[in-house]
Protein backbone atom coordinates (compact mmCIF):
# COMPACT_ATOMS: atom_id res chain seq x y z
CA UNK A 1 0.00 0.00 0.00
CA UNK A 2 1.18 3.61 -0.48
CA UNK A 3 -0.65 5.91 1.40
CA UNK A 4 -3.55 3.45 2.44
CA UNK A 5 -4.14 2.32 -0.70
CA UNK A 6 -3.70 -0.57 -2.88
CA UNK A 7 -1.35 -0.06 -5.67
CA UNK A 8 -0.73 -2.54 -8.88
CA UNK A 9 2.65 -3.23 -10.40
CA UNK A 10 3.22 -0.15 -13.35
CA UNK A 11 0.31 1.91 -11.34
CA UNK A 12 0.70 5.83 -11.08
CA UNK A 13 0.00 7.34 -7.67
CA UNK A 14 -0.49 11.26 -6.86
CA UNK A 15 0.59 12.95 -3.95
CA UNK A 16 0.20 16.40 -3.10
CA UNK A 17 3.42 18.37 -3.01
CA UNK A 18 4.85 18.30 0.36
CA UNK A 19 2.75 15.18 1.39
CA UNK A 20 4.95 12.49 2.70
CA UNK A 21 4.39 9.24 1.24
CA UNK A 22 4.30 6.19 3.28
CA UNK A 23 4.85 2.58 2.36
CA UNK A 24 2.92 -0.20 3.65
CA UNK A 25 3.66 -3.81 2.42
CA UNK A 26 3.10 -7.89 2.50
CA UNK A 27 4.87 -10.13 0.50
CA UNK A 28 4.80 -14.32 0.20
CA UNK A 29 7.83 -16.31 0.65
CA UNK A 30 7.39 -18.64 -2.10
CA UNK A 31 10.93 -19.75 -1.87
CA UNK A 32 12.29 -22.41 0.41
CA UNK A 33 14.80 -20.78 2.11
CA UNK A 34 13.21 -19.00 5.92
CA UNK A 35 13.79 -15.47 5.49
CA UNK A 36 15.28 -13.80 8.45
CA UNK A 37 14.21 -10.92 9.76
CA UNK A 38 17.73 -9.66 11.72
CA UNK A 39 18.95 -6.19 13.46
CA UNK A 40 19.21 -3.55 10.80
CA UNK A 41 22.12 -4.12 8.68
CA UNK A 42 22.54 -6.83 10.01
CA UNK A 43 24.51 -9.74 7.13
CA UNK A 44 21.86 -11.80 5.57
CA UNK A 45 18.78 -10.26 6.99
CA UNK A 46 15.62 -9.78 4.30
CA UNK A 47 14.42 -6.66 3.65
CA UNK A 48 12.29 -4.31 1.41
CA UNK A 49 14.28 -2.29 -1.12
CA UNK A 50 12.23 1.09 -2.63
CA UNK A 51 14.72 2.70 -5.23
CA UNK A 52 14.47 5.62 -7.63
CA UNK A 53 16.55 7.66 -9.16
CA UNK A 54 17.22 9.89 -6.36
CA UNK A 55 16.29 7.87 -3.41
CA UNK A 56 16.79 4.48 -1.94
CA UNK A 57 15.63 3.15 1.22
CA UNK A 58 15.43 -0.16 3.00
CA UNK A 59 12.50 -1.76 5.20
CA UNK A 60 13.48 -4.78 7.46
CA UNK A 61 10.74 -7.55 7.41
CA UNK A 62 9.31 -7.72 10.92
CA UNK A 63 9.76 -11.37 11.79
CA UNK A 64 11.23 -14.26 10.63
CA UNK A 65 9.04 -15.50 7.32
CA UNK A 66 9.08 -19.44 6.65
CA UNK A 67 8.19 -20.97 3.17
CA UNK A 68 4.43 -20.53 2.60
CA UNK A 69 3.91 -17.48 4.53
CA UNK A 70 4.00 -13.76 4.18
CA UNK A 71 6.13 -11.12 5.65
CA UNK A 72 5.13 -7.62 6.46
CA UNK A 73 6.87 -4.59 6.37
CA UNK A 74 5.54 -1.94 8.79
CA UNK A 75 3.89 1.15 7.60
CA UNK A 76 7.28 3.60 6.97
CA UNK A 77 8.21 6.97 5.32
CA UNK A 78 9.01 6.14 1.62
CA UNK A 79 9.30 10.26 0.82
CA UNK A 80 9.22 12.69 2.78
CA UNK A 81 7.79 16.33 1.52
CA UNK A 82 7.07 14.61 -1.97
CA UNK A 83 8.78 17.18 -4.72
CA UNK A 84 8.66 15.99 -7.79
CA UNK A 85 7.70 13.33 -9.80
CA UNK A 86 9.84 9.76 -9.06
CA UNK A 87 9.55 6.00 -10.66
CA UNK A 88 9.99 3.75 -7.90
CA UNK A 89 11.48 -0.44 -8.17
CA UNK A 90 10.60 -2.92 -5.14
CA UNK A 91 12.99 -5.52 -4.62
CA UNK A 92 13.74 -8.15 -1.74
CA UNK A 93 16.97 -8.49 -0.14
CA UNK A 94 19.28 -10.73 1.80
CA UNK A 95 22.34 -8.24 3.28
CA UNK A 96 25.31 -8.49 1.93
CA UNK A 97 23.89 -11.58 -0.38
CA UNK A 98 21.82 -11.10 -2.42
CA UNK A 99 18.71 -9.22 -4.60
CA UNK A 100 15.62 -11.97 -5.11
CA UNK A 101 12.06 -12.20 -6.10
CA UNK A 102 9.50 -10.52 -8.61
CA UNK A 103 10.27 -6.51 -9.31
CA UNK A 104 7.64 -4.06 -8.64
CA UNK A 105 7.41 -0.61 -9.90
CA UNK A 106 4.89 2.35 -9.44
CA UNK A 107 5.45 6.14 -10.23
CA UNK A 108 4.63 8.74 -7.43
CA UNK A 109 3.32 12.05 -9.46
CA UNK A 110 3.38 15.00 -7.46
CA UNK A 111 0.71 17.55 -8.07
Amino acid sequence: KINGELVANGQTISVNKGADVIIETSMGNIAEAKWLSLAKGESGGVYLEAASKNNTAEFAITADTPFLSDAEIRKSTLVKKASERSEYTLRMGAKDRAMFGEVFRFTIDVK
